[in-house]
């Protein structure tokens, strides 16, 4: 699959999405593929990739209370990049 070839290409993104919750990922995975164009699906993938690699959440998300699970999915990215 597209998505997991791509964040392979990072560690400390796939460390982040392996802590990430169930919904957090359905809710980015909806994110990147109802998008209607092929280059803003793979922009969004970039920016995915990106985000999880950082320790962040996507862009869509960045609001309201941070989610306790945050900052474990972050410091499994940071040891990752590491």
């Amino acid at each position: 699959w597209w998505s997991v070839n791509r964040m392979a290409w990072k560690p400390a993104a796939t460390a982040f999405w392996e802590v990430a919750t169930p919904s957090y990922r359905r809710l980015a995975v909806s994110w990147v593929l109802t998008a209607k164009q092929e280059a803003t699906r793979d922009r969004r993938m970039g920016q995915l990739v990106e985000a999880s690699a950082a320790g962040q959440l996507i862009p869509p998300q960045r609001y309201g209370a941070v989610p306790a699970w945050l900052a474990r999915a972050a410091a499994a990215a940071s040891a990752a990049g590491a």
